[in-house]
């Protein structure tokens, strides 16, 4: 099946600008939320021609380039020239500047793997780069720079000298965010890219569909693929903001979406907790979210809760619960696995704890018995096949069996950049019965009804007295379980540091600033309510300030560095993200 008349984005993106090219494609929000940038598909061609020419004269198709941009349009510009100039882009965040020297150290690991040529960037970044340079001995000083706010406008490359962009070529590297590893760059091919995004446009219900507005990183799949990309294949305008200006107030968001009358918006499940937490009964009360038809939430897990409170507290603004796109999806297949389906209510399943700790299996729960809410990921977008295979033996389990997600389709991913060993075994394992190959995700799930109910990752797997127990289960025991533990701030981890030590759970939370009686007490709570919930001794718990807890640039949750806090019980060097 052919996922769209291009070949290309550098097709699509040359479309847009012939059949709309006065149109709006993209603007940028300031920290109030009011157009503070806009392009229109004519001014973003020509931007990325520009970026494309400049590198034409210092590189060659196939070399790498460091996208490294604070939020802004400026990103696009050098995305879509790399594009057009066959360079592999591997978009980076910028350093931060609460970090000094070592806010360096991802952007060397990414450097060290992928061993680009160039860093594209502005000319206000690049400085703060080179005052970092001079502090520490980075990788960046060898680089060659390059600031596409300053380019002059630059005549289109001749179409002979112009690199061919077709299906199977290689369109950028889409760095993992590292919550469980070091970032490794999915390959991900032009073809990959269409094949996704007439996945999502499918989903959404095709064209009646409005502008897109989006907080997420562009560095990451989400918000580069959902927030970026969608809303150019679907010909909507699509405004972008910073995560800092969300983080800071959610409610821009959700006044951008109210006042643009944003039909399509995405973010992790905790994003929709901010929003409930951090708005007011009145200010809800201003909003228009009657337009809002498609609330994709990302899985890390999706949680009942939150699709609960948020639908609540934004009923009077018109927002419906059937708005709510649970769905799954990851780096190595481009982005999206499975969704749910508009204006279909999110699918809820109390399942039996017992049976998912000790049997492996989803059914449904006793009344007498522990419960865990699962929500449905819905069912495979078209043409992706989906398994659940026993990750040991590699064999098909039935349906209701908790084992590892495999996926199979045109948006998975050959392999992560220079990773050909790692590549073999995930991209390319094959069933027992010889069917194959597939992209194996490293995620637990199960089927029922033929929709997804993902339940975890194998790494994070705590495995006490052969039981399986769940961290984001323990984790979120321990929030509730004081008032002072702060919402999504807990991590859980399994805790055996030597022979002879207690075996249980290890436990870092962070919790607001109290005396020493109330952390107490605190602590009491929580012993009290993860054994009474899941008949589980907590071994070793550490107590962290509020945003000290070592997660994702994306926002997910690095349980290994939290075991390693654990080790060292040195909170004092954490560092916000």
């Amino acid at each position: 099946m052919k996922h769209s008349r291009h070949d290309s984005l550098v097709d699509l993106l040359s479309s847009r600008a012939q059949d709309a090219g006065d149109a709006l494609a993209y603007g940028f929000l300031g920290r109030d939320g009011e157009l503070e940038a806009s392009w229109t598909y004519a001014e973003l061609e020509a931007r990325s021609a520009s970026v494309a020419a400049a590198l034409a004269g210092r590189l060659r198709p196939g070399d790498r380039a460091l996208l490294l941009f604070a939020p802004g349009l400026d990103f696009l510009a050098a995305f879509f020239g790399c594009l057009r100039a066959g360079v592999i882009a591997a978009p980076v965040f910028p350093p931060s500047p609460s970090l000094g020297p070592r806010g360096l150290e991802r952007l060397a690991a990414v450097a060290a793997d992928c061993t680009p040529s160039i860093v594209l960037s502005t000319a206000a970044l690049l400085g703060h780069v080179a005052a970092l340079d001079a502090e520490t001995s980075s990788p960046f000083g060898a680089l060659e720079r390059l600031a596409v706010d300053g380019l002059p406008a630059a005549a289109e490359l001749p179409a002979a000298e112009r690199p061919s962009a077709k299906a199977d070529s290689l369109a950028f590297l889409q760095y993992t965010s590292g919550s469980t590893s070091s970032p490794r760059g999915v390959r991900v091919t032009h073809a990959n890219l269409l094949a996704n995004l007439a996945s999502i446009y499918e989903m959404c219900g095709g064209p009646d569909q409005g502008p897109g507005v989006s907080w997420l990183p562009v560095q990451h799949d989400m918000g580069l693929i959902e927030g970026v990309l969608h809303p150019l294949f679907r010909r909507q305008p699509g405004y972008l903001m910073s995560p800092a200006a969300f983080l800071a107030r959610p409610m821009t968001w959700l006044e951008a979406l109210s006042r643009l009358g944003g039909t399509n918006a995405a973010s992790p499940d905790f994003g929709y907790q901010l929003c409930v937490r951090r708005t007011t009964p009145e200010e809800r009360a201003t909003l228009d979210l009657s337009r809002w038809t498609m609330a994709a939430n990302g899985a890390e897990p999706v949680r009942a809760d939150t699709i609960e409170r948020f639908s609540e507290a934004f009923a009077g603004a018109g927002f419906q619960p059937e708005t709510f796109f649970p769905a799954y999806g990851l780096a190595e297949n481009t982005l999206l696995v499975s969704s749910s389906r508009r204006n279909v209510q999110p699918r809820l399943l109390e399942a039996d704890a017992a049976a998912l700790d000790r049997e492996d299996l989803l059914r449904g729960a006793a009344s007498h018995g522990r419960s865990r809410t699962l929500v449905s990921c819905g069912t495979p977008v078209a043409e992706q096949e989906l398994v659940i295979a026993d990750p040991m033996t590699s064999q098909a389990l039935p349906v209701g069996a908790v084992g590892e997600i495999w996926v199979k389709g045109p948006s998975a991913a050959d392999g992560y950049w220079g990773r050909e060993q790692e590549n073999e075994r995930t991209f390319g394992a094959y069933l027992t019965d010889g069917r194959g190959p597939w992209l194996r995700t490293g995620d637990l799930g199960a089927l029922e009804g033929g929709e997804l109910f993902v339940t975890g990752r194998i790494k994070d797997l705590i495995i006490l007295r052969g039981r399986k127990l769940y961290p984001q289960d323990i984790e979120r025991t321990a929030e509730a379980a004081h008032a002072l533990v702060r919402p999504g701030g807990a991590a859980a981890v399994a805790w055996n540091a030597r022979p002879g030590a207690v075996e249980g759970v290890g436990l870092v939370c962070e919790v607001e600033d109290c005396d020493e009686p109330t952390r107490r007490e605190v602590e009491r709570a929580i012993r009290a309510a993860v054994s009474k919930d899941h008949e589980a001794p907590i071994a070793r718990l550490l107590f962290l300030p509020a945003r000290k807890l070592p997660k994702t640039t994306s926002g997910k949750t690095q349980r290994h560095a939290c075991a390693a806090l654990l080790r060292a019980d040195r909170p004092a060097e954490v560092t916000a993200p």
